[in-house]
């Protein structure tokens, strides 16, 4: 058993000093937030495309990181542009139909059979029906002469919005470039008399957040492609783009079900359409993609590969994104679990004595 420490003066005067730095950094980053948020969005998506950048490097053979950075926004690039040119002639035939459905909903008087009248009269008060019906019922050239007259009427608040995806897309570039580079100057910001603290922390914590995130994006992946299956024989509009949606918000334990209530509003617009389907039968083929691609997940995946991965409950990742997010806005959502894994490993390694094999160890398989 270690000796315990006594509370000196100087200690004392040590933690203190130790808190305010603290408070001062996160006051510092709480600052600058804004500015800080093109950076940490830049290092998340390289950080996720960093195992296709090392593939490709095994491919190319080539020790300098350059020409395999450049081959995996390519990649990247191609494969986003072709699903979206395989796909968007029918997600703007959907949208033109789903417009003119909600159109002749938001005109409409009478409730219907399966919808309370109360419900009835709180989507005409309080949602701009007609708003939605014509920026989905738009044509491709009125859409774009629009956006081109919004992008003129914004100024320099729709320029410094382009200037600012162009950091973003400056920052993933010179980051997977200098990606090895960056990690090791992280360590090294650290002093090196603290470093035998600082490095068994960074060191879970960047393998805590490699399991998290890749395994989670892997789940994530294929519950969108089972969404994106199951609402395309269900027959509701835009398939892909809710499957995808979906996919995304999967990343965020159980917040995938914050997308029940709009794909229920779509359901009851496209129940308007005469000769399609009732609501119940479209709703309830909704109802049951949802029930078959969670139970798969939560009872086969899930097990499978996130828990061989790591050992945060899921309760503590919404309650670290909800305090982060609270706290630093989406800044803090990216950071909640990289900071949230710090606290939590620097209690278990020097508040309760645990080694960094014994964390290992007591993962659950």
């Amino acid at each position: 058993m270690p000796a315990k420490k006594t509370f000196t003066f100087d200690r004392t005067v040590r933690i203190c000093f130790s808190a305010i730095v603290a408070a001062g950094v996160f006051g510092l980053i709480y600052y600058l937030r804004d500015a800080l948020l093109p950076f940490c969005v830049g290092c998340l998506i390289a950080y996720m495309a960093e195992p296709l950048v090392q593939w490709n490097i095994r491919v190319t053979r080539m020790r300098r990181r350059i020409v395999p950075v450049l081959l995996t926004i390519a990649e990247i690039t191609a494969v986003a542009g072709g699903i979206t040119a395989a796909f968007l002639p029918k997600a703007i035939d959907d949208c033109h139909k789903l417009g003119e459905l909600i159109h002749r909903y938001a005109d409409s008087t009478d409730s219907l059979p399966f919808l309370p009248d109360a419900v009835h009269r709180f989507l005409h008060t309080n949602i701009d029906l007609h708003s939605i019906g014509r920026l989905l019922n738009d044509s491709e050239t009125q859409h774009a002469l629009n956006s081109a007259i919004k992008f003129m009427s914004g100024g320099l608040d729709a320029i410094g919005g382009l200037v600012e995806w162009g950091v973003v897309l400056l920052y993933v570039l010179f980051i997977m470039i200098n990606y090895p580079g960056i990690m090791q100057g992280l360590r090294n910001m650290v002093p090196p008399k603290y470093r035998g603290i600082s490095n068994p922390i960074i060191t879970n914590v960047s393998r805590t957040m490699k399991r998290y995130f890749r395994t989670q994006a892997l789940i994530a992946a294929i519950a969108a492609v089972m969404y994106c299956t199951g609402f395309y024989l269900a027959g509701l509009p835009l398939p892909m783009a809710w499957g995808l949606l979906c996919g995304v918000m999967f990343m965020v334990p159980y917040a995938v079900y914050l997308t029940i209530i709009p794909v229920t509003l779509v359901c009851i617009v496209m129940s308007l359409d005469i000769g399609n389907m009732d609501f119940w039968p479209l709703w309830l083929k909704c109802v049951a993609t949802y029930a078959i691609t969670q139970s798969f997940s939560d009872l086969w995946l899930t097990p499978r590969i996130m828990s061989k991965s790591m050992n945060l409950d899921p309760a503590v990742i919404l309650l670290s994104l909800s305090v982060w997010g609270t706290l630093l806005g989406i800044l803090g959502v990216i950071l909640a679990l990289p900071l949230t894994t710090v606290a939590i490993t620097y209690y278990r390694h020097y508040i309760l004595g645990e080694s960094i094999d014994e964390m290992e160890s007591q993962r659950p398989v």
